[in-house]
């Protein structure tokens, strides 16, 4: 989520610092047996998405309902 203000004063008055929002976790799932090393939105279509794992598979996913939140 965005906080309120983007942007504040540093303890001395004297920078612009930048604020950061929260997260929320929405949801959990266990894509492979090792770390995944490797992780890419594609450009063309809205919730595709390819990873890799140090299992040498390479896989793709979709993530839907982006519009929702």
């Amino acid at each position: 989520n965005y906080p309120g203000q983007r942007v504040r004063k540093d303890a001395k008055g004297e920078h612009d610092e930048g604020v950061a929002g929260t997260i929320e976790r929405l949801n959990h799932a266990a894509v492979a047996e090792q770390p995944v090393s490797g992780f890419d939105w594609s450009p063309d279509k809205t919730g595709l998405c390819a990873f890799s794992a140090f299992d040498q598979h390479v896989r793709v996913g979709i993530v839907t309902k982006l519009d929702t939140l």
